[in-house]
């Protein structure tokens, strides 16, 4: 299993609520894959460089999972489906991301 380090973005639009329950289907897309969820952040409110899809914010939550590296095209595929994702950036995790999800977590992330 190889560390990867994924960037999720969600409309800004959405609530607390309805973005924790984005941020859960994409643990379910992650875990459908055969994934380990490390750990996980909401960054926050963040206004794009440009606009994405009409849109000129989001929310970014940061994941760190493990997953076999022949499964990452299927999620990719997978997560392009989900409407409630703008973007998503998914990289090999290095020795950071690892103590990152190894510092304590506040309240936004678990």
């Amino acid at each position: 299993m190889t560390t990867y380090e994924g960037l999720f973005v969600f409309p800004e639009r959405l609530q607390d609520q309805e973005i924790e329950e984005a941020r859960q289907s994409v643990v379910a897309d992650l875990e459908r894959y055969g994934a380990k969820l490390l750990g996980s952040r909401t960054l926050g409110r963040r206004t794009f460089a440009r606009p994405i899809k009409k849109m000129r914010a989001g929310v970014y939550v940061r994941m760190v999972f493990e997953i076999n590296g022949q499964e990452i095209a299927a999620l990719r595929q997978r997560l392009k489906l989900n409407d409630t994702l703008i973007r998503a950036q998914i990289t090999v995790g290095d020795e950071q991301s690892l103590a990152w999800v190894q510092e304590p977590v506040g309240e936004e992330g678990q």
